[in-house]
């Protein structure tokens, strides 16, 4: 057999008649699947709407906090967070304040952050924020047209 560089060559040994063990993995067809189900997720698009966000739409929304004074809170804006509404990532009461507005919308709304919250100033402290949502939709998760 020839190398793919001119001037090597590649020399094989003997090969025919060698014994071979060959492994079998049974798979279990529920395995099959979630391994489908899962593959079809990653390859799922996201179809922009205009109407107003709901639960498990994914949203892009940007966030500034305040004080009940009015003065905003130091390190508590945050940009272009994508998140699916429903999935507990945001404080309590602000996913439920994105979900009935549109994409280019702002809106103010007011929570409360928890009582053992990692910044213990903040604690259970009544606040305010200014939301807005950018891009919004759902995910459409391809079809499957199962065995050809």
């Amino acid at each position: 057999m020839e190398a793919e560089r001119p001037g090597t060559a590649a020399v094989l040994g003997e090969y025919k008649g060698l014994a071979v063990t060959r492994r079998y993995i049974p798979v279990r067809l529920l395995d099959v699947e979630r391994e489908v189900d899962v593959r079809r997720r990653r390859a799922a698009v996201l179809c922009p709407t205009d109407q107003p966000a709901a639960r498990r739409d994914e949203v892009c929304v940007d966030f500034a906090g305040y004080a009940a004074s009015g003065a905003p809170i130091p390190d508590s804006s945050m940009q272009n967070i994508t998140l699916v509404l429903g999935s507990g990532r945001l404080l309590p009461g602000a996913e439920d304040a994105i979900a009935g507005h549109k994409a280019g919308e702002t809106f103010r709304f007011a929570f409360r952050y928890p009582e053992e919250f990692r910044v213990p100033a903040l604690s259970g402290a009544p606040r305010a924020a200014d939301g807005g949502q950018g891009e919004g939709g759902c995910r459409r998760v391809p079809g499957f047209r199962g065995r050809a």
